[in-house]
C-alpha cells in the first residue's frame, strides 16, 4: 500500500548515499505509480503528503537516518504531478519558521530538517515561466502560485483591491524574508562549526531553494551573497562538503575504473552556484572552480 512506504528502511544521510539505499527505492516507486494527480491521490498521496509536511515524518522517524530525504521525495513527486499543492502552500511559512527557530536555539537543527525544508521552498517558489516549463514537461503547478488578479463587475481589475491585497502580501513576505536572511547567516555559522560534516551541503541546498526571497530582502550590501559565493566555492574545492556520501561515491568511481582520488561534487553547492549565477551574483572567476569540481 502506498501509505506504508515511509516504513521502508532509510539508511542514508545525504543525496548521493540516498541514491544507493531505501530512498532510491521510494523515489522509483513514487515515480512509477504517481503518474498524475489522479493516480497519486488514488494511491495515498494525501496521506503521504500529510505525513511528510505536517510533522509526522519528523515526530515518528526523526531519529532515523535520512528521514528528511524520504519526506522530501514524497513532497517532490507529489508537487511534480500537482498533488497536495494546497497543503504544500499552506505549510510553507511553518517550515520556514521551524528552520528559523532551530537555527536560533540549535535544538532539532540537523541536515535532514534542511532537506525537507528545501523541498518545500523549491516547490512553493516557482515563477510563472517555470510553471509553464513544468507544465510542458507534464508537471502541474499549484493554482495559487500565479500573480494575484482581482476582478470586479464588467471585467475590470480593481486597482484599490489589488493594491490592498498586494500590500498585505508584501508585508507578510517582507517579515518572513528578513528573518530568512538572519536564519541563513546563523546556518552558515552552524555549518562552519563542523566543516568536515555534511552540514555545508545541506545549507547550500537550502540556501539555493530560498535564495530569490533571501537575496531580494538582503540589506547587508551584498555581504550575504559574498558569503554564499565563498561557501559554494569551498564546497566545490573540497569533498568534505558531501561527507560520507562523497566517500561512497569515490569508492564507486574507483571501482568503475574512473581513477582514484576523484572527489564527489556537493549537489548543494552546484544548486547554489546555479541560483547565484541566475541572480548575477556568481563571479566570472568562480567558474574555474566549478569546472575543476565536475570535470
Amino acid at each position: 500500500r502506498a501509505w506504508s512506504l515511509p516504513a521502508l528502511p532509510v539508511l542514508s544521510t545525504l543525496p548521493l548515499a540516498a541514491g544507493l539505499s531505501g530512498v532510491a527505492i521510494l523515489r522509483q516507486v513514487l515515480h512509477l505509480t504517481w503518474r498524475n494527480a489522479n493516480a497519486a491521490e488514488e494511491l495515498g498521496a494525501e496521506q503521504l503528503m500529510s505525513w511528510a509536511l505536517e510533522g509526522d515524518a519528523e515526530r515518528l522517524h526523526g531519529g532515523a537516518r535520512g528521514w528528511g530525504h524520504a519526506a522530501a521525495a514524497v513532497v517532490e513527486r507529489g508537487a511534480a504531478v500537482g498533488a497536495g499543492m494546497e497543503l504544500l502552500q499552506s505549510v510553507k511559512a511553518d517550515w520556514r519558521a521551524k528552520v528559523c527557530t532551530a537555527a536560533a536555539d540549535k535544538k532539532g537543527l540537523d541536515e535532514q530538517l534542511l532537506v525537507i525544508a528545501a523541498a518545500v521552498e523549491r516547490w512553493t517558489s516557482l515563477k510563472p515561466q517555470e510553471e509553464s516549463m513544468a507544465a510542458a514537461a507534464g508537471v502541474t503547478a499549484g493554482v495559487d502560485e500565479g500573480p494575484l488578479i482581482v476582478e470586479v463587475a464588467g471585467g475590470q481589475t480593481s486597482s484599490s483591491a489589488l493594491d490592498e491585497a498586494g500590500e498585505a502580501m508584501l508585508e507578510e513576505e517582507d517579515a518572513l524574508d528578513t528573518g530568512l536572511v538572519e536564519t541563513l547567516e546563523k546556518l552558515l555559522r552552524w555549518s562552519q562549526a563542523d566543516a568536515g560534516s555534511s552540514r555545508g551541503d545541506a545549507l547550500a541546498a537550502y540556501a539555493a531553494a530560498c535564495w530569490p526571497a533571501a537575496s531580494a530582502s538582503d540589506g547587508s550590501g551584498g555581504r550575504l551573497s559574498s558569503r554564499m559565493v565563498r561557501h559554494a566555492s569551498e564546497l566545490l574545492g573540497s569533498s568534505s562538503g558531501v561527507g560520507a556520501a562523497g566517500a561512497v561515491a569515490s569508492r564507486l568511481l574507483q571501482g568503475a575504473g574512473s581513477g582514484s582520488g576523484r572527489k564527489a561534487v556537493s549537489p548543494g553547492a552546484l544548486a547554489l552556484v546555479a541560483v547565484l549565477s541566475h541572480a548575477g551574483q556568481w563571479p566570472e572567476t568562480g567558474w574555474s572552480a566549478v569546472l575543476q569540481a565536475v570535470v
